[in-house]
């Protein structure tokens, strides 16, 4: 009976834990799950909030007349109940949060495919970065007139860099990857070989003439 009881709870330990860690990772899709996306200031406190108001039911329950079962008993069987009720409760709504995030990123991915087949019959591939260009400003001068001879050259390789300003996320990330390995091989082909070392080489002439 002991052991049956450890067991038990063993296996709703393990499940607590797993649906925790699905819950996360399907809040976050596609990133994978890494400890950065924790929040042990929040995530983890509602986790523990939830089992501590779990453990105070269970002794609240098993004070209740049941068939002359001991106290103990009684409060082991409506803990293992609740927490079951709990984990597939929890698993139930990170599935659905996990198919939501899944359907949107495929849609997302579809966009980019679209966009990267419009850009390549137009002979212009779009790269979009994010961040600030300040090493410009910190040892070059004519920032704008730098650039504009940049966005000049890049465009006879048929690519231009836009700057979309602040951090880059997960699944622009991901998306930006997809999208260069969409219209690499059409690059490639257009401009030969070493392409992009060559026109790194122009860009750092350019760059070269406005030192300051």
């Amino acid at each position: 009976m002991v052991l049956r009881r450890a067991l038990s709870l063993l296996l709703i330990i393990i499940l607590l834990i797993l649906s925790y860690f699905f819950n996360i990772y399907s809040a976050n899709y596609p990133a994978k799950l890494r400890p950065s996306l924790i929040s042990f200031d929040f995530d983890m406190k509602i986790f523990l909030y939830c089992l501590i108001t779990i453990f105070l039911l269970s002794i609240f329950m098993a004070a209740i007349p049941f068939r002359n079962k001991k106290y103990g008993y009684k409060f082991f069987l409506f803990f293992i109940i609740i927490n079951s009720v709990f984990i597939i409760i929890n698993f139930i709504g990170s599935s659905k949060q996990y198919f939501e995030k899944k359907n949107e990123y495929e849609y997302l991915l579809l966009k980019v495919k679209q966009r990267a087949e419009s850009d390549m019959n137009k002979d212009l591939i779009k790269y979009y970065y994010f961040g600030g260009d300040s090493i410009f400003d910190n040892l070059y001068k004519d920032h704008k007139k730098i650039s504009k001879e940049i966005d000049s050259l890049t465009k006879t390789y048929g690519v231009i860099y836009i700057n979309k300003g602040g951090a880059i996320d997960d699944i622009s990330n991901k998306l930006n990857k997809r999208y260069e390995e969409y219209t690499e091989s059409f690059l490639e082909k257009r401009n030969g070989k070493n392409w992009k070392y060559k026109m790194k080489k122009e860009i750092e002439l350019i760059k070269s003439k406005y030192k300051k």
